[in-house]
């Protein structure tokens, strides 16, 4: 990306000349609209496999509520950590499942489709669970604020669970259209790093290595465009890329491959 680059048919002859990352990016740019199918790719397919009928029934409405009381009153109780960490770690899975059936509805219809989709989301607001609404996308963002409780209080796998799964809601929430620029402030981009960063030094690995290493790289390349500092900048970038050419090598056969070179360039091709 020093010397300009081509992707998409787009040349980029203004890289950014501390970081190599290019600043002229816009929305409707080639490079975004690639990188805006792939971060939408889950959606997609399952937009495509669902079928016509409500997503979520009357009888999943009432599985799924009276689960929810349940990890609510251990997690409000006093037991021990462990079991109220456990508590959270679990309803933040069902509310991972939930929010990816609302959202498949809001992809597909614009809107929540269906009475009892309707009701159970009114249900979780009237008995304080916490499933929100992004106010930029509309969509229902992580249940994050469980997962961070099961960090702090699980240990083992569920606890390494819990951490991935507030890492990539976290990551996949910050932003709408481009990557490079996520929502919040320095420290929150911090903190993800610092996750991811402990994450990928798991042993064993964790059984979403692959991700994490992605969602890495990328953070690596937010930071070069959020840090105040040029040297800073320069790191950040240069870890990137450096990321981006491990990444290949050890997942050759990634469809995410396509998508850093696209956002960071690829130094092995080079």
């Amino acid at each position: 990306h020093g010397t300009g680059s081509r992707i998409g048919g787009e040349h980029c002859s203004h890289p950014c000349r501390s970081t190599g990352i290019c600043p002229r990016i816009t929305p409707g740019s080639p490079v975004i609209r690639y990188c805006r199918w792939w971060f939408a790719v889950p959606i997609l397919l399952a937009v495509k496999l669902s079928p016509g009928h409500d997503l979520i029934t009357g009888d999943a409405t009432e599985r799924y509520l009276a689960r929810a009381s349940d990890y609510m009153q251990v997690i409000r109780s006093r037991e021990a950590p462990e079991r109220r960490g456990m508590a959270s770690y679990e309803l933040g899975r069902m509310l991972d499942e939930i929010r990816e059936l609302l959202n498949r509805d809001i992809a597909t219809h614009g809107k929540v489709q269906g009475l009892p989709s309707n009701i159970l989301v009114a249900e979780f607001q009237t008995r304080g669970v916490a499933l929100k609404r992004n106010g930029d996308s509309g969509r229902f963002s992580s249940p994050s604020l469980y997962f961070r409780e099961a960090m702090r209080l699980v240990s083992g796998p569920e606890g390494s669970d819990a951490a991935f799964r507030w890492l990539r809601g976290e990551f996949y929430d910050a932003f709408d259209v481009d990557p490079l620029k996520p929502r919040g402030s320095w420290f929150q981009l911090e903190e993800r790093m610092a996750i991811a960063d402990q994450l990928a030094r798991r042993i064993p690995p964790h059984v979403e290595a692959e991700e994490i290493e992605f969602i890495r790289i990328i953070q690596q390349a937010q930071a070069a465009r959020m840090v105040g500092d040029p040297a800073q900048a320069k790191e950040f970038a240069a870890g990137a890329r450096r990321g981006v050419g491990i990444f290949s090598r050890r997942y050759p056969d990634s469809l995410r491959n396509a998508a850093l070179e696209a956002l960071v360039g690829n130094p092995v091709s080079r």
